[in-house]
C-alpha cells in the first residue's frame, strides 16, 4: 500500500481556500443582511412615529444619528430605540425624513392627510470584517473597490394621517 500523506496535503491545499473564502463570505452577507434589516425596521418604526404624530416633528436631513446621543423629537426617538437591537453604539446612522404628496413631489409648509412620510436610513461605513473586498477587487477588476466598508441604506414610507 502507498503512502497518500503527499496527496492528502496537495488536496486540502485546494479546497481550503474555497471553503473560507464561502465561510467568510457567508459571515459578510449575514451581518450586512442583519444590518440591512435592522435599519429597514427602524425606518419603518420612524415614519410610523412620524405619521401619527401631530403636528409632524421634521428631523434635518443628513444629521447624524448617534445612539449615544439622545434625539429630539419622536420619529427619531423611535429610531433610536429600534436601531439599538442591531447596529453598534458608536455607529453614525445619517437619516432624512421627507414629505411627499400623491404624485411624490416633495411639500413644503402644511402637511395634509393623505401625504407621503418617507424616512430613509444610511449607515455609511458598515465594516467589513473578512478581507473578501480584497477578492472582490481582483474579480471585478475594479480597483477602487478595496475598501473595507461598504453603505448599506433602509427606508419606508407611510401616508401621513
Amino acid at each position: 500500500m502507498k503512502n497518500n500523506r503527499g496527496q492528502v496535503l496537495i488536496e486540502t491545499a485546494l479546497i481550503l481556500p474555497l471553503l473560507l473564502l464561502l465561510i467568510f463570505g457567508m459571515v459578510d452577507f449575514g451581518r450586512a443582511m442583519y444590518t440591512k434589516n435592522t435599519l429597514t425596521n427602524a425606518a419603518r418604526s420612524g415614519v410610523r412615529a412620524a405619521a401619527v404624530t401631530s403636528p409632524l416633528y421634521p428631523i434635518p436631513p443628513d444629521t447624524p444619528l448617534s445612539l449615544a446621543t439622545p434625539a429630539t423629537g419622536e420619529p427619531a426617538k423611535s429610531i433610536q430605540r429600534t436601531l439599538s437591537s442591531g447596529v453598534p453604539q458608536d455607529a453614525e446612522i445619517q437619516y432624512e425624513v421627507g414629505i411627499y404628496d400623491g404624485d411624490g413631489a416633495p411639500v413644503a409648509g402644511t402637511v395634509d392627510s393623505g401625504s407621503q412620510v418617507r424616512v430613509t436610513l444610511t449607515y455609511q461605513n458598515f465594516p467589513l470584517i473578512t478581507p473578501l473586498y480584497k477578492l472582490m477587487a481582483l474579480i471585478t477588476k475594479n480597483p477602487s473597490k478595496t475598501s473595507s466598508s461598504m453603505t448599506i441604506s433602509g427606508e419606508a414610507s407611510m401616508r401621513y394621517e
